[in-house]
């Protein structure tokens, strides 16, 4: 069940405060202060630390599940109505302070023009349901505190300090997701290759695999302002580029788009499916996961003949192809479903080489799904690997060690990431416990759920 959680933030000397809004970070690595972006702020390592590394963890101060999300509402606007809602109001909105926009008036006047024009409505309705009454003008700035810094795990107060970047140093670990399924409940931020002291930390708010565009439509989506990079990796302009002798034309930046909508349908049906049951061995689920793989290499194609070879939307497919691939295999075996995860997996290593580091977290699946396929081929058609990858596996002895050496450095990344808890937070200050509150009502039994009016996002499209 969805529940609401009041943490009291941490004591701090008044000394050690610079501003009112920089969260108190004792007893981590890390500091909040002045930064040129993201509202001012941002979160920086003050000593070096090795790839692996907790920089901070957090419990979510508010958090609201999917299914307390009424008909027609999105889920910002789900946990704004908590907030407003809730009997402790006064604590979470004092809490909740030092957030961008900690006023309507911190922002310019062109994005708080658009921020009036999406949430019109919306910021209406929450005023006459908050208990108590707030004004429209207030109930808006709790939103977009909520739009500009929650994430699907839920609102934080240390989390938001933390700035974009379109290929981060930092990935965010749900609770228990780092430690194998630990009943902690604290969010984690960890480091994804080593760090020097002075590092600002940052992570990516628009997910992997989008092209620059997409992200730049996401992001604006999300904090009405333009997505404004400031890093840029050499190899930026090849996980960006169309294929010789495409060129980059209205037309085809609409295909790029056109493919990408797919690409999001496709995921939203896949975790939903996941959701529902998860990975099932029975006939239905491999005739539809048979299904998923078929429609995915035919986008795959489309966007081969589009794409450079490396661009960033073609590494976003092949990991769905090899995740696609697995749950096959997860059926039965099938010769040509393994040269596929093979071919996929290699491609998506080949893509992902031009912007992760060597310790990267994301780097565990492709090698498993690698040394899977290798494994699988060997197992049911060895002369077809041979003669399907001659250099890299063409004969019994390669093939095994390159499977043994791929299973090892995806094993050596999860050890540098899944250390023991108590290991890996020895140092850090203990938090006290959150007060949980009774879940609030989403609505009365004698009534009908109550249908919000939607964000009209339509000025971005």
């Amino acid at each position: 069940h969805a529940h609401l959680i009041i943490h009291k933030m941490d004591a701090a000397p008044p000394m050690k405060r610079k501003m009112a809004q920089y969260p108190y970070m004792d007893g981590y690595p890390v500091e909040c202060r002045q930064a040129a972006v993201g509202g001012g702020r941002g979160v920086f390592v003050n000593t070096d630390v090795p790839a692996g590394t907790v920089l901070f963890a957090e419990e979510a101060l508010v958090y609201v599940s999917d299914e307390d999300v009424r008909l027609a509402e999105t889920w910002h606007l789900a946990v704004a109505r908590r907030i407003l809602q809730c009997e402790h109001q006064a604590d979470l909105l004092a809490q909740i302070q030092g957030l961008h926009p900690q006023q309507l008036c911190d922002l310019p006047s062109s994005v708080l023009a658009v921020a009036l024009q999406v949430h019109a409505t919306a910021s209406k309705r929450l005023a006459n349901l908050a208990s108590p009454p707030v004004s429209a003008e207030e109930a808006l700035a709790v939103l977009l505190k909520v739009q500009m810094n929650a994430f699907n795990c839920g609102l934080f107060v240390k989390l938001s300090m933390l700035n974009h970047a379109c290929f981060p140093n930092c990935r965010v670990f749900g609770a228990g997701e780092r430690a194998g399924g630990s009943t902690s409940l604290r969010t984690e931020v960890v480091a994804t290759r080593a760090l020097l002291a002075g590092d600002e930390l940052t992570i990516s708010f628009c997910g992997a695999g989008h092209s620059a565009a997409r992200r730049a439509l996401l992001f604006r989506r999300q904090h009405l302002i333009p997505l404004v990079s400031s890093f840029a990796l050499p190899a930026a302009a090849t996980l960006e580029a169309f294929a010789p002798g495409v060129d980059d034309s209205v037309f085809s930046k609409d295909a790029l788009a056109q493919i990408e909508d797919e690409l999001d349908c496709a995921e939203s049906k896949d975790r939903l499916e996941f959701a529902a049951g998860g990975v099932s061995t029975s006939h239905a689920a491999a005739a539809a996961a048979t299904t998923t793989l078929k429609d995915l290499q035919a986008k795959g194609a489309r966007a081969a003949s589009l794409l450079h070879p490396r661009h960033v939307v073609l590494g976003r497919i092949h990991l769905l192809v090899a995740r696609a691939a697995r749950n096959v295999l997860a059926t039965a075996l099938d010769a040509d479903v393994a040269e596929q995860l093979v071919r996929a997996s290699i491609a998506l290593r080949s893509c992902q080489a031009l912007y992760l580091s060597e310790t990267h977290w994301d780097l565990i699946e492709p090698n498993e799904s690698l040394a899977t396929g290798i494994d699988m081929l060997l197992s049911c058609d060895r002369k077809r690997l041979f003669a399907a990858f001659p250099i890299e596996y063409g004969c019994f002895s390669a093939a095994s060690l390159a499977g043994a050496a791929l299973r090892k450095e995806a094993a050596d990344i999860r050890k540098l990431y899944c250390r023991p808890v108590e290991e890996e937070l020895g140092s850090v200050a203990s938090h006290q416990s959150p007060v949980v509150l009774e879940q609030l009502p989403v609505a009365s039994s004698a009534a009908a759920p109550q249908q919000e009016s939607s964000e009209d996002w339509s000025i971005f499209a």
